[in-house]
């Protein structure tokens, strides 16, 4: 059984191969709002950087609620992450 360590490593490296991704956050009124992103940074497989405009409405809302899903697709294979 591969250790967290191991885990951890895998996903960065699959992270590491794509170059966008579909943000998920909640809106105001509850909705689901996802939006394209470019993948700035990926840390540890812990931690995900977009780039973005302090003004856009996605950063009110991580401010509000923090909890998102962000995937990652291509032809072959996906990546989904949720926290």
């Amino acid at each position: 059984m591969p250790s967290d360590a191991d885990e951890r490593k895998r996903l960065e490296e699959l992270i590491g191969e794509f170059h966008a991704a579909m943000l998920v956050t909640q809106a105001d009124d509850g909705s689901l709002r996802a939006r394209p992103l470019s993948l700035a940074q990926s840390h540890d497989g812990i931690a995900l950087y977009f780039a973005t405009s302090l003004a856009s409405p996605k950063v009110t809302e991580l401010e509000r609620i923090s909890t998102v899903a962000v995937t990652l697709q291509d032809s072959l294979r996906y990546v989904s992450i949720s926290g």
